[in-house]
């Protein structure tokens, strides 16, 4: 492996790399510990300029995280005004009617276990 090209490597921190689509290279060496010699080092290399994919990555995370949040926030607030719970204690008459209902409903046979032996509650069949 040659490395007589990391020779000519200047490290000038005067220049930035400011277009309307890219981030500065100073903000991103700030913010991204040794940015500015990986820089150089696949410009050099490479001949890239890496300062459009960062900022491009930096962009599409932003609004994956953006659209993440909006989503949850949807979800909950949907969870939360449009929909109904009950809670019913294990000592009251109707939990045994209701936990049987809804073994009637979720037993079976394709799911590969039985809910009323995990359950242990009786049956007629």
């Amino acid at each position: 492996m040659d490395l007589k090209g990391l020779q000519d490597l200047i490290m000038d921190s005067a220049t930035t790399n400011s277009t309307l689509s890219s981030l500065p290279s100073t903000i991103l060496d700030a913010t991204i510990p040794g940015y500015g010699i990986i820089s150089q080092l696949i410009f050099r290399l490479f001949g890239i300029d890496i300062g459009l994919v960062v900022s491009g990555c930096l962009i599409v995370f932003g609004i994956f995280q953006g659209a993440q949040i909006l989503h949850n926030r949807s979800y909950a607030y949907y969870f939360e005004n449009f929909t109904a719970s009950i809670e019913i204690e294990n000592d009251d008459e109707l939990y045994h009617s209701v936990v049987s209902w809804q073994v009637a409903l979720l037993s079976n046979p394709s799911m590969g276990y039985s809910l009323i032996a995990r359950l242990g509650l009786q049956t007629n069949a």
